[in-house]
């Protein structure tokens, strides 16, 4: 997937967002239909249970079956070739019938449109990549990673601590057609490479870590980090001269963000806003040219750009 005019920022964000999102729920969907596939084994009489376990030593096709009694089946838990040799020996009638009832809750849908609508009001934001790379932090996929990098020609990675995200990573880029390198990546313990620094809803106390490390990274021209609700981190310190027990209570009340009642929410939403405008102070104090910026239409839109 590679875009002639790099000077068209939004048309270019609005692409890859159409082709990362497509991808993605395609991958939801046969993801649901290997794991309905897998539960559907209990349907199957014994001769033909031994027919499916014939290729798995019989230690591993006890393990499965036990998670599949259990109902603790998951598609990750089982390699690329168990789901190949269930596909091969499975009966294409069975196959057929789990399909057609193969579909995607309408609140996923939702789940998926709304970042959708984040990716490219975030990158509508990112007005500015002065670094050598683009450094996605605690980035999942890389959704961030691929639009900064098609918009600006620049190499990209993206930093994660779950390898199957990583593996998710190298998949997307041979379908898109992309090179963002993935590398497993603990944050709190490791040294997150100099570049532009994008971080999009980093969980807990990950963003005041990432805050705390950029101020200290000299070849780190740019910070955007979109904020995400707190409640993890409510037991750890803070660095913006909030007091113990009003951090704890902010912390949970970003929580609320994620409420359907409208009243919960709005609590929650003005909690964030404390949050991230005592985040903003922290870095002006400290001299950076820092300001809080909102993506529209999203529960959790605070985007936080500091410049050096």
């Amino acid at each position: 997937m590679k875009f002639e005019n790099q000077n068209l920022p939004v048309s270019v964000a609005e692409h890859v967002a159409d082709e990362l999102y497509s991808q993605k729920n395609r991958a939801r969907v046969f993801n649901t239909y290997l794991n309905k596939l897998w539960e559907s084994l209990g349907e199957l009489n014994r001769e033909r249970q031994k027919e499916l376990f014939v290729d798995f030593s019989p230690e591993r096709a006890e393990e499965i079956q036990q998670m599949l009694q259990a109902g603790k089946f998951n598609v990750h838990k089982v390699t690329p070739s168990e789901n190949c040799i269930l596909l091969d020996k499975m009966v294409p009638e069975l196959k057929q019938e789990v399909y057609s009832d193969t579909s995607l809750p309408q609140k996923t849908e939702e789940f998926y449109k709304r970042k959708k609508r984040e990716m490219i009001g975030f990158s509508k934001i990112i007005d500015t990549v002065s670094g050598d790379e683009i450094i996605d932090i605690a980035g999942g996929a890389g959704d961030m990673a691929r639009v900064l990098s098609e918009k600006t020609g620049k190499s990209a990675k993206v930093l994660d601590i779950n390898p199957h995200q990583l593996r998710y990573v190298e998949e997307l880029n041979k379908i898109l057609d992309q090179e963002v390198e993935p590398v497993q990546f603990d944050i709190r313990k490791d040294k997150i490479p100099d570049g532009t620094w994008v971080a999009k809803h980093p969980c807990g106390d990950l963003a005041d870590h990432i805050i705390d490390s950029w101020s200290k990274a000299e070849g780190s021209p740019e910070l955007y980090l979109m904020t995400c609700c707190q409640g993890m981190a409510k037991n750890h310190a803070n660095p913006y001269g909030i007091d113990k027990e009003e951090w704890k209570q902010l912390c949970r009340q970003s929580d609320l963000t994620n409420s359907n009642d409208l009243k919960k929410r709005k609590k929650g939403q003005e909690a964030m806003e404390k949050l991230d405008s005592a985040r903003i102070k922290y870095l002006q104090d400290k001299g950076f040219k820092a300001e809080l910026r909102k993506v529209p239409d999203t529960i959790k839109g605070n985007v936080i750009v500091v410049k050096k």
